[in-house]
């Protein structure tokens, strides 16, 4: 029995480390869709412009502390922020 609940540990442990390791991943793309997207959009008024900025800001330091969740949701909002911007444009 303590074997088994060794590996079932173990497994969980090794599915949230992966877990964690894709949401990064994902993080990275996101900040490159967002460094691409802008590069895309001709006119992005300022104010948004600047919200979009803070975000990235914000990302690029929730990545750098290790918190994906975040650096996603920052990204995320960025994005939506953006693509918003390009539909209207």
């Amino acid at each position: 029995m303590r074997k088994l609940t060794a590996f079932l540990f173990t497994s969980v442990i090794a599915c949230s480390a992966m877990a964690a390791d894709d949401d990064m991943s994902q993080c990275d793309l996101n900040l490159q869709k967002l460094r691409d997207l802008r590069a895309s959009i001709a006119v992005v008024p300022q104010p948004l412009l600047g919200e979009v900025k803070s975000l990235r800001i914000d990302a690029e330091d929730a990545k750098h502390d290790g918190d994906a969740k975040k650096c996603l949701s920052y990204t995320l909002q960025a994005l939506q922020k953006l693509r918003t911007a390009g539909k209207s444009n």
